[in-house]
């Protein structure tokens, strides 16, 4: 199997989801609202992300020579930026990582006709929330220097938000990643229909493997371009702000009521409670359009649900409002995301060597 090493933004993409997922998925449940990250200063306003084009080899030494220090490096100039020179690894990532979430990816796609997917094409289960359940208390493969989940997660979060970090992971675990994705997806079982109606299990064939990387291709450009125009508002913490505290605003107002009807106050106070929660929903759903709309056309995303596209707003907006220059970190998942989907559209899924060998 020919791979390069564009091959690790999906692993990029989830690890800094996992990351995010404890956040997000409390935004997910059914009327529970998170509070506003802490902000100590206003983001700043100006940082609309200029996504390059391919550079040649003599741009990249120019850029090279000219990089400021790491922590200034703009999203822009990802390319030019050389990790260090033969890494062996990384101080937080592993390669046991790499192969959990490849078995995560994998066991999360469901292929066409099988009891858990009756439709025509493939599809994938694998979301934030799953993400958060499947990790717990466990980072795993990953070296967080603490036992403190939370911590964990933050020192994650603050090492892939260079865009240093990001190339040498990217360099490290490209072919691994892409073909651990391979192998898990052949490895895989599943219940397929039968003619008479029945069910029976077989492994997926490489067709089918190859369908769940071009579907992973698929959810890698849809995910790029959210994060490609969502760097370009630099409104959007702000409204972000402003939908967190609508939303409590909705629940407050529920419970408000909830509060009334247990004390059997009079139904005119009912009436105008009950008025103020369809204000506080109008104004809730209001916002939400308003963040939606700040994202790419929804004819542009076959994948990525409403709710998918304000999980990936919620957690960028946290990054900006923890520190500005996180914008670097997320212009470079978003200028490398069109080069890992054409790779993983031209990768062919192979099963693992003690597997091969193994079949007569």
């Amino acid at each position: 199997m020919t791979l390069t090493r564009r091959n690790s933004l999906l692993l990029v993409v989830v690890l800094a989801a996992l990351v995010a997922g404890f956040w997000v998925w409390n935004s997910l449940k059914p009327k529970a609202v998170e509070a506003p990250a802490p902000v100590v200063e206003a983001p700043a306003t100006d940082y609309v992300s200029e996504l390059p084009a391919p550079v040649s080899d003599d741009q990249n030494a120019t850029a090279e020579q000219s990089a400021p220090p790491a922590e200034e490096v703009n999203a822009s100039q990802v390319r030019g930026v050389a990790a260090p020179e033969h890494p062996q690894d990384d101080a937080v990532v592993t390669p046991d990582f790499v192969r959990d979430i490849a078995r995560l990816c994998a066991t999360n796609y469901h292929p066409a006709h099988t009891r858990n997917n009756d439709s025509a094409i493939g599809m994938t289960t694998l979301t934030f929330k799953k993400l958060n359940m499947h990790y717990g208390v466990n980072l795993t493969g990953l070296h967080t220097g603490t036992r403190d989940v939370l911590e964990g997660r933050t020192a994650v979060l603050n090492h892939l938000m260079s865009p240093i970090a990001l190339r040498l992971v990217y360099g490290l675990y490209a072919d691994a990643f892409v073909q651990a994705l391979g192998e898990e997806a052949l490895a895989q079982t599943r219940e397929y229909r039968l003619d008479d109606g029945g069910y029976a299990f077989r492994s997926l064939t490489e067709a089918e493997a190859r369908g769940m990387l071009t579907l992973y291709a698929q959810l890698v450009d849809e995910i790029g371009l959210c994060f490609r125009t969502f760097a370009r508002q630099p409104k959007l913490v702000d409204a972000m702000r402003n939908y967190t505290l609508a939303a409590r605003n909705v629940n407050a107002a529920y419970g408000t009521y909830a509060d009334l009807e247990a004390s059997d106050a009079a139904q005119a106070k009912l009436d105008a409670v009950a008025q103020d929660i369809k204000q506080a929903l109008t104004e809730r759903d209001r916002l939400r359009n308003t963040i939606l709309a700040m994202a790419m056309p929804t004819k542009s995303r076959k994948l990525l649900t409403g709710g998918d596209v304000m999980d990936i707003a919620t957690w960028i907006s946290r990054r900006l409002a923890t520190n500005p220059d996180n914008i670097n970190g997320i212009g470079a998942l978003a200028s490398l995301s069109e080069e890992l989907s054409t790779s993983l559209r031209s990768a062919t899924p192979t099963p693992q060597a003690d597997t091969a060998q193994a079949q007569p």
